[in-house]
């Protein structure tokens, strides 16, 4: 599901130059992954990958890059955090919400990463390797946030969705679940390295 039988790794090589691309030439560019990418340049870049091209990324236009990325998680057969998983977080993530009422965001955040990691350990190898990978480009892209404007919660807005949605759900549940997806995303890119070191 997460790699292709060629491929060594935490995510396809297609996505990792992806990310290396982004973390090399695009955290000044405001509203990355935010802003749509031409859905043909994207459809195109995706037909390329999948035949195995080789791709000039320097050549392509960076919201583009990000709508490949944004596309091969909308496209996994499972989300990359399986649905198991992602409902315990979202258990979670009510909870504290619900019982700190008077609570900053910021305090609600902290209380969350002391256990999510205990969630997370339910995961398979190979996605919490991925999803670190993911979340290891989003902590960076989040540090540049004065510029980029994209806070961890804008990013968790824009990636919640794609890694955290139950396909097999009612839609009506995961519209319901969106603001837990988010705060749980939220934790998960504030606390990266103290959840995966």
């Amino acid at each position: 599901v997460l790699k292709r039988k060629d491929e060594k790794g935490s995510v396809p090589v297609f996505i990792e130059q992806c990310l290396q691309f982004i973390e090399k030439n695009a955290f000044s560019e405001e509203g990355l992954f935010r802003i749509s990418g031409n859905s043909n340049d994207v459809s195109r870049l995706k037909l390329v990958c999948d035949w195995g091209y080789t791709v000039d990324w320097s050549g392509e236009d960076i919201h583009a890059i990000a709508g490949l990325i944004k596309l091969w998680l909308r496209e996994l057969p499972e989300a990359l955090v399986s649905p198991k998983v992602s409902a315990e977080m979202i258990v979670l993530a009510k909870s504290i919400i619900g019982a700190n009422k008077n609570a900053t965001d910021e305090e609600r955040i902290v209380e969350a990463s002391k256990s999510i990691q205990d969630i997370l350990m339910k995961l398979s190898f190979s996605r919490q390797v991925a999803l670190n990978r993911l979340l290891l480009m989003m902590e960076k892209l989040s540090q540049n946030s004065e510029v980029n404007k994209m806070t961890p919660n804008n990013i968790a807005i824009v990636f919640a969705p794609n890694i955290m949605v139950d396909k097999n759900s009612n839609p009506m549940i995961e519209v319901q679940n969106t603001p837990f997806q988010r705060f749980s995303m939220n934790v998960l890119i504030t606390f990266r390295k103290s959840i995966w070191g």
